[in-house]
């Protein structure tokens, strides 16, 4: 191609014209124009492609995370050993039986033991994590970046804080009063039942039965909170799910 382009430009030098050589020099620019256009068009597509892969494994990475937190946080509600609505059942059956007038009853010891065991939950954020590494603008869609952003710098300590003020409140009085006042069952070397040492005297103790209401409405806005924490993670889900499948 370089040398048919040489031999017509020396053909119209030699028969010097002008015009001719004018046109064809415009041609031959216009051509090295076009064949860097059509090269930078290439390189801004394998860019681009390059772009939607590592924007679909970013996506595809918090989708992961998304599914083990809507799994752990469902748990931690409803399915493990010592899930949020059976403290707070445990918690409500304590209270009426030291409000009532009746005596001991060994159920009992499954209710204490049942308070004495908060459950814990820890949300994976290593896919925004990963993401944020790279650039949150990898996402292409604005509002599901502002999404994501929301769900990981807002949403996500909901359930941290909720924790911490509970896991607080357990270690400062609860754990306290569960060395004082019970006699721990185990098996295997794993606490099952706690019973209390003398059940009179904890009917009585109005510091103890203030410290389970106050730790109750501490279960309550933890369960409310873990709830609100579960309804954004699926909708999550669902939005980059429907955006991007």
């Amino acid at each position: 191609m370089h040398t048919f382009l040489r031999k017509i430009r020396k053909s119209l030098i030699e028969t010097s014209n002008a015009k001719k050589y004018l046109l064809y020099a415009i041609g031959e620019i216009a051509l090295v124009v076009i064949g860097i256009l059509i090269a930078l068009q290439i390189n801004n597509w394998n860019e681009k492609k390059k772009m939607l892969a590592k924007e679909k494994n970013a996506l595809s990475e918090i989708l992961s995370d998304l599914e083990v937190n809507s799994n752990s946080l469902n748990d931690n509600l409803y399915h493990d050993q010592n899930n949020i609505l059976q403290a707070i059942h445990s918690l409500n059956v304590t209270l009426l039986s030291l409000e009532s007038a009746s005596e001991y009853n060994d159920s009992l010891s499954i209710h204490f033991r049942n308070i004495y065991n908060y459950p814990y939950v820890e949300l994976k954020v290593s896919g925004y994590e990963s993401l944020s590494s790279m650039g949150m603008d990898l996402v292409a869609d604005q509002h599901v970046r502002s999404e994501i952003g929301k769900y990981y710098t807002y949403v996500v300590p909901i359930a941290g804080t909720a924790l911490r003020e509970l896991r607080d409140d357990f270690y400062k009085y609860m754990i306290g009063h569960m060395q004082e006042k019970f006699v721990a069952k185990s098996v295997n070397n794993k606490m099952t039942l706690l019973e209390p040492r003398n059940f009179s005297e904890l009917k009585n103790d109005i510091q103890y039965r203030q410290s389970l209401i106050m730790y109750l409405d501490l279960f309550e806005y933890y369960k409310e909170e873990t709830l609100k924490v579960l309804e954004e993670t699926k909708q999550l889900q669902e939005r980059i799910e429907k955006k991007y499948n």
